[in-house]
């Protein structure tokens, strides 16, 4: 197997890596190197290239890897999953309009320091902790995530389980339905 996985301007080396049911398609630096490499348009490139313009995986075995693969990687077990006891973070995802748009660099660190954004489409809602944090891509203003501490083997305390499990799901619920709507 070759070193890189770009070898010969193909990426079948990737996807040969992808396919192996132990790979981790969901790690990045988590913003180390802003300054040429962007890593936070990777989950956006992944469903759309492999899932719905090469069809080599099929949607729910990526959303599978993306999620409780990863988050099980990184010892966030109370993550990755819609069940109740976990935690209630969400994407409603229109797979028809799933889309990026190319990168552009932003001038907004400390000492006129750089760093690459990029944007994506598709994204109808984004529920963290039981509320909208971001709609049709756009910030909603609320901010319930918090600094995860340590590894995190399951359900939280069956207060917040229940708040957060009905939160989420009747939000979700809700996405879901206005989903049905704007394709019926």
């Amino acid at each position: 197997m070759p070193i890189t996985n770009y070898a010969g301007y193909s990426l079948s080396t990737s996807e040969k890596l992808l396919g192996e049911k132990m790979a981790i398609m969901g790690l990045g630096d988590g913003g180390a190197h802003v300054g040429f490499i962007l890593d936070a348009g990777f989950p956006t490139w992944l469903l759309t290239h492999w899932g719905k313009h090469e069809n080599k995986f099929a949607m729910p075995e990526l959303i599978r890897r993306l999620t409780s693969d990863t988050a099980n990687a990184a010892g966030l077990g109370d993550r990755g999953r819609v069940q109740p006891g976990l935690k209630g973070d969400l994407n409603i995802i229109d797979w028809d309009e799933l889309d990026f748009e190319a990168p552009y660099m932003v001038k907004d660190l400390p000492a006129g320091g750089k760093r690459l954004m990029q944007g994506a489409s598709g994204y109808d809602y984004t529920i963290v902790s039981g509320e909208i944090t971001h709609r049709n891509g756009k910030p909603t203003g609320a901010l319930p995530g918090k600094l995860v501490r340590g590894q995190r083997t399951g359900p939280r305390s069956q207060r917040d389980c229940r708040r957060v499990s009905r939160s989420s799901l009747s939000q979700a619920s809700s996405a879901k339905a206005y989903q049905a709507a704007r394709r019926g």
